[in-house]
């Protein structure tokens, strides 16, 4: 199981500027991108499930 610390998530923006309420992006490095190919990114975000 993959844990990104607390200090890795920033506030999700959405295509206007304004911050998203609830939802979080993180750039993952290191291990997470074992046996990808150089250069790669993997950004992911978290939200808080919808109604």
């Amino acid at each position: 199981m993959l844990r990104v610390p607390a200090s890795a998530w920033a506030p999700a923006v959405e295509p206007g500027g304004e911050i998203r309420e609830g939802a979080w992006t993180a750039e993952l490095d290191g291990d997470a991108l074992k046996g990808w190919p150089k250069g790669m990114r993997l950004i992911v975000r978290k939200e808080r499930p919808h109604p």
